[in-house]
């Protein structure tokens, strides 16, 4: 996004998407789960004073997911995905009854949302994060490691520039 809005465009972005995705989800008590420098009262500060964090740890996206979804269970979702709601994330959610993961594909093949009973690193283990294989990385890791998993509906998600055309809204008082 930083070719197409600038680094201060970008970031504006980001928060507008942050802002949106926790005032859709606010019914389910989301948690915002933060990485890098800035302090909790500063998230806070941005993102309303009430608004539960927590510090994600790891190398990679994949070890910041896993540190988010434990102990387990629990649902992670991303926060450029304009199009989520509360119900679909209820909806995916539920879906741990039928398998101990739920995967929300995205449409460029990665995917929006991960829900597991229980963390299991296996999942993330290789995956090319970024790639347009990374949910076809994950499904094949699950294989392997024997988990099952059940998908949650398709939608999609806002990290290109091409990816705006979608959303206009998220560009009006920018």
């Amino acid at each position: 996004m930083i070719a197409a809005l600038g680094a201060e465009g970008a970031a504006d972005l980001q928060a507008r998407l942050i802002r949106r995705a926790l005032a859709r989800l606010a019914s389910l008590s989301p948690i915002l789960s933060v990485t890098g420098g800035q302090s909790d009262a500063a998230w806070r500060q941005r993102f309303g004073g009430g608004l539960t964090l927590r510090r994600e740890e790891g190398a990679d996206l994949g070890a910041h997911m896993l540190s988010a979804l434990t102990p387990g269970p629990a649902v992670v979702v991303g926060s450029d995905v304009p199009d989520m709601d509360a119900a679909l994330v209820s909806r995916a959610a539920a879906m741990l009854d039928q398998a101990p993961v739920v995967l929300g594909p995205a449409v460029d093949g990665g995917f929006w949302l991960v829900a597991m009973r229980r963390p299991d690193a296996r999942l993330f283990a290789g995956v090319e994060w970024g790639s347009g294989t990374v949910l076809a990385q994950v499904l094949a890791n699950a294989a392997a490691a024997n988990l099952r998993v059940a998908l949650a509906e398709e939608l999609a998600d806002c990290d290109r520039p091409e990816d705006l055309a979608r959303w206009p809204d998220l560009l009006r008082n920018a």
